[in-house]
């Protein structure tokens, strides 16, 4: 007698289960780690950083504030700290601007936030004129802030970069803009 047998056995049929569901998340993985890294880079939660949008400007983003600079490729390599208050008022605020290839020959002490390589501080303050002793060397208003940049660290570091970097982003300071 000859048995002739029609269909799939169990075994069959979960193994046959089996490998479309490993192909299946397999790819969900492949789309969705390809999907995440495609996205542009937003800013964090972070009082500030550096990020990129779709186009690939970059920016340097003060996120508290709602403000960036688009960063020229001269001055890509600066960076942020946190928003802090300036010790003068409560109005005023303050954001030191750090460019970390001054590191390397920098002669002074970090900063409390153990940044080196200080090329100057961004004023903020919502007042007729802030409370801090001198002028920022630029200054633009958005609404009812105004936002300045004072240079310093000068005495920090020998590299020839530092003026550069200061003049650099002096010019640039005019592009604050908000978002």
């Amino acid at each position: 007698m000859k048995q002739n047998q029609q269909g799939f056995s169990i075994v069959e049929v979960l193994l046959l289960i089996l490998v479309i569901a490993v192909l299946g998340l397999g790819g969900w993985y492949v789309w969705h780690s390809n999907h995440k890294s495609s996205t542009p880079t937003q800013a964090t939660n972070s009082p500030t950083d550096t990020s990129t949008s779709e186009n690939s400007t970059k920016y340097l983003t003060i996120t508290s504030q709602k403000v960036r600079l688009p960063l020229t490729s001269e001055l890509s390599g600066l960076s942020a700290g946190s928003v802090e208050d300036s010790g003068y008022s409560t109005a005023d605020k303050s954001v030191t601007v750090t460019a970390s290839e001054l590191d390397k020959d920098w002669t002074c002490e970090a900063d409390a936030n153990g940044s080196k390589g200080i090329i100057g501080t961004i004023s903020i303050t919502t007042q007729a004129k802030r409370s801090g002793p001198g002028d920022p060397a630029v200054t633009k208003k958005l609404g009812e802030t105004t936002y300045g940049f004072e240079p310093g660290g000068s005495n920090c570091t020998s590299s020839s970069k530092y003026s550069d970097l200061v003049s650099a982003f002096e010019k640039q300071f005019t592009s604050l803009v908000s978002y």
